[in-house]
């Protein structure tokens, strides 16, 4: 409610001063008004803060995909690089009968000059892993196919495998099922392939893999566990 100047003396004043009187009645009205819509700092900030969170969440989204991008792709050139190297190095060795006798004394010299330019990840075992990846793989393999997603890990666990068809197998399923490498050694020490291709029960096969990978989860979780609280974890005393 507003004071109002009694009738009276609103009566005795000119029209002139009744009209500025009133108006300025109706100015403080509004300003009254505008002043109990106008919102608490604390509101502001929180209006502000719901579009600001969604975009960060947005540019968060973007630049996630771009660095698996990154990834993917500088894996993919560094495993086609090491199968260059490998075949390099094989038709070194295959150039005459005198460059294979000495093969081994090229390669610790190869290593050790590579090495001091390019880091630790071309030792002599490397360079025989690139070797052995070159003799193994087609380069269409690497390049055009599913395996080219792998990673150079997954291809050194891969190169264990003697039999093609059980290779290129594990390297599919790999790639459709996202394998980690631990779970591709693992497929591949359980014999899965071998296993699928002899029962006539493959759905009962695929139902035992399941149950060995939860286990095999279930104990590298107890492991990481063990390794981050360290002498906290304590085993019960057996009875």
């Amino acid at each position: 409610m507003f004071n109002v100047t009694p009738t009276h003396t609103i009566k005795s004043a000119t029209s002139h001063h009744r009209v500025w009187y009133l108006s300025v009645i109706r100015v403080e009205k509004c300003e009254d008004a505008l002043q109990k819509k106008k919102p608490s700092e604390k509101d502001t900030t929180i209006a502000l803060a719901l579009p600001e969170a969604a975009l960060y969440a947005q540019i968060q989204h973007v630049l996630q995909q771009a660095r698996q991008r990154a990834q993917r792709s500088v894996n993919q050139v560094m495993v086609q690089a090491y199968w260059q190297i490998g075949q390099l190095i094989v038709q070194h060795e295959q150039g005459g009968q005198e460059r294979a006798v000495y093969g081994a004394k090229t390669l610790q010299r190869l290593a050790k000059r590579l090495q001091i330019e390019f880091g630790k990840g071309f030792s002599v075992p490397n360079l025989r892993n690139f070797r052995q990846f070159y003799q193994t793989f087609t380069e269409d393999e690497i390049r055009y196919s599913t395996s080219s997603d792998l990673s150079w890990t997954h291809f050194r666990v891969l190169m264990r495998i003697s039999d093609p068809a059980a290779r290129q197998w594990y390297a599919r399923e790999a790639v459709a099922q996202t394998w980690s490498v631990a779970a591709l050694d693992r497929q591949i020490s359980t014999l899965y392939y071998q296993r699928l291709l002899s029962s006539q029960d493959q759905e009962s096969v695929k139902a035992e893999n399941s149950v060995i990978k939860t286990w095999a989860n279930l104990i590298c979780m107890c492991g990481c566990l063990m390794s981050k609280f360290g002498n906290r974890v304590t085993t019960p005393p057996l009875a």
